[in-house]
């Protein structure tokens, strides 16, 4: 017999920006403290992903919900 269960789905909106040292940085807009660095804007992007994986394990590991938040995506 297999087993079920509820599976969540998200959007990470990430708000990427250039910095004036010339590296990228991205933070999520909807996953508060994720974000990462980079010094390029898929680095950037690629590493906030990554960040936001090990945030959303980490929650799941303590047994609490992550704390998503509602954005506007615009």
């Amino acid at each position: 017999m297999s087993e079920w269960r509820a599976v969540n789905y998200y959007t990470l909106y990430l708000a990427v920006t250039h910095e004036e040292d010339g590296r990228w940085s991205a933070t999520a807009k909807n996953l508060p403290g994720c974000g990462s660095c980079g010094d390029t804007r898929e680095e950037a992007i690629a590493n906030a992903k990554e960040a936001a994986e090990a945030v959303i394990a980490a929650y799941g590991e303590s047994g609490e919900p992550a704390p998503w938040k509602r954005v506007d995506a615009a």
